[in-house]
């Protein structure tokens, strides 16, 4: 399993696919084989052969929520925005706190041109967790994807506040303060991870 998960992380979907293949001849319902060989036909562009891999792996780990994730990657790649929706909704019922799963919900929900769900769900979320400083630094990248800079802000900084581990929201600001042509704010945030 390592071999093909090994594959699967250096770039080389086929050779994954290879491995898992040949180990699924002996253990056809072993989850995590079917999740990388599943994984590896989405990097193939291969969805179709994906979603039976996937829909194995939730047959025989109904609690992992990874399989229904992937399941809704898989949907979306073949244009089926409702069934990526309610897969990874899915995941997010058996793990309220796969924060995956819920980054790729509303990056779903905004490419379908529905941002106003993408902050529903999100707020629905950080009423349930306030402090939670990945689930702040979500809410700015929805309100960044819309144009809502101020408010953005306030969650990206809410996120360093509450000590997010990640560069990423300091990169974010600086970003949003230079697309508001605030400079000095930008590079003020940039230096802050140097």
């Amino acid at each position: 399993v390592m071999l093909s998960a090994v594959y699967l992380a250096s770039g080389e979907p086929k050779m994954a696919l290879e491995e898992a293949g040949r180990l699924l001849k002996k253990y056809p319902t072993h989850p995590r084989l079917n999740l990388i060989a599943g994984e590896s036909l989405l990097k193939l562009n291969r969805p179709d052969e994906g979603i039976k891999n996937f829909n194995t792996a939730i047959k025989s780990s109904p609690k992992d929520p990874r399989g229904h994730m992937m399941l809704g990657v898989a949907y979306k790649m073949k244009g089926d925005s409702r069934a990526a929706e309610a897969e990874f909704e899915n995941a997010l019922t058996i793990d309220p706190d796969f924060i995956q799963a819920l980054a790729l919900l509303t990056a779903l929900h905004i490419s379908d041109k529905e941002p106003g769900k993408a902050v529903e769900r999100v707020s629905r979320e950080l009423k349930r967790s306030p402090d939670n400083p990945v689930l702040h630094q979500l809410m700015g990248n929805v309100y960044a994807s819309t144009g809502e800079y101020d408010k953005a802000i306030t969650e990206l900084k809410r996120s360093i506040e509450l000590k997010n581990d990640s560069i990423s929201p300091y990169l974010e600001l600086g970003n949003i303060y230079a697309t508001k042509g605030s400079y000095d704010e930008a590079v003020k945030q940039y230096t802050e991870v140097i």
